[in-house]
């Protein structure tokens, strides 16, 4: 199967990438615990899938991504993600 190589373009980020990655910053030493405790995570919880809350909370915790091609999702390598200096 071919795949399409992944370009990664950095730019600057916008305010909501700015807002997102604080919020994120503030929650990332209890993530569990917040995810649990929001409104989606409350959902998640009632519906019985604690498993898949406990694996939000997992960071790291896979060595690929999905990638849409042809109308199908296919396995994509984790690319290092440059460091900004």
């Amino acid at each position: 199967m071919d795949h399409v190589p992944l370009v990664v373009e950095i730019v600057s980020p916008g305010s909501e990438a700015r807002d997102t990655t604080a919020a994120f910053r503030t929650a990332e030493a209890d993530l569990l615990d917040e995810l649990r405790s929001c409104a989606s995570g409350q959902e998640l919880l009632a519906g019985g899938w604690d498993g898949d809350v406990t694996s939000a909370a997992s960071l790291d915790a896979e060595s690929a991504v999905p990638g849409l091609h042809g109308g199908a999702f296919t396995q994509l390598p984790i690319a290092e993600s440059p460091q900004p200096s």
